[in-house]
């Protein structure tokens, strides 16, 4: 009997080989493949803001309409915030309004410090997100003295003095087919005074 046993263990061991070579056989190794995470580089938007002086002139008493102009052709706008500083011994502003880029703006913020030298202004674009392309605000002033350059009268404020300070230039926009929102900290501003 113990002849049948080592018998029946070594058939059950033999079958048992087979079976495991015929299985591995058909098994491929695993490939290795190191665990990747994945990065998802945020889309940025990019966009301008310009001022431009409606004409040369630099002498005082001079009304001057300046144009507060977006430049970007693949975006839709939908609002934007300007900081604009300025010499009040130089410059008398007299008002700002929204410009011809909004069919129907929303005037969030007007506000014109005549002692201070400073405009705060912020428009949005209601329900028509215009293409970033075009005169989001129009300021009009008067020269109080013959300057060299009328150019360089405004400054676009693009510098936060602390964390807790938010008035800087900036613009929210929307890609062109409306599926992606770029707010401040996804868009690349450029300003050029």
């Amino acid at each position: 009997m113990n002849k049948r046993i080592i018998l029946v263990v070594i058939v059950i061991a033999v079958l048992g080989g087979i079976i495991w070579w015929l299985w591995s056989k058909g098994q491929q190794p695993p490939a290795f493949s190191p665990k990747v995470p994945s990065v998802s580089t945020p889309l940025i938007a990019r966009t301008a803001l310009s001022l431009r002086a409606d004409s040369a002139t630099i002498t005082a008493d001079s009304l001057i309409t300046y144009s507060v102009v977006i430049s970007s052709d693949t975006y839709r706008l939908v609002g934007a915030e300007v900081y604009l500083d300025y010499d009040p011994r130089v410059l008398e502003v007299r008002s700002i309004t929204p410009g011809t880029l909004f069919t129907d703006p929303e005037v969030l913020i007007e506000k014109i410090d005549s002692s201070g030298g400073r405009i705060a202004y912020a428009v949005g674009a209601g329900s028509n997100f215009p293409v970033a392309d075009g005169v989001v605000a129009t300021i009009q002033a008067r020269l109080l003295q013959t300057v060299a350059d009328n150019s360089k009268l405004f400054v676009f404020d693009q510098e936060k003095s602390d964390e807790f300070d938010k008035e800087q230039a900036k613009v929210a926009l929307i890609s062109s087919d409306g599926s992606q929102l770029f707010e401040e900290d996804e868009t690349i501003l450029t300003i050029e005074n």
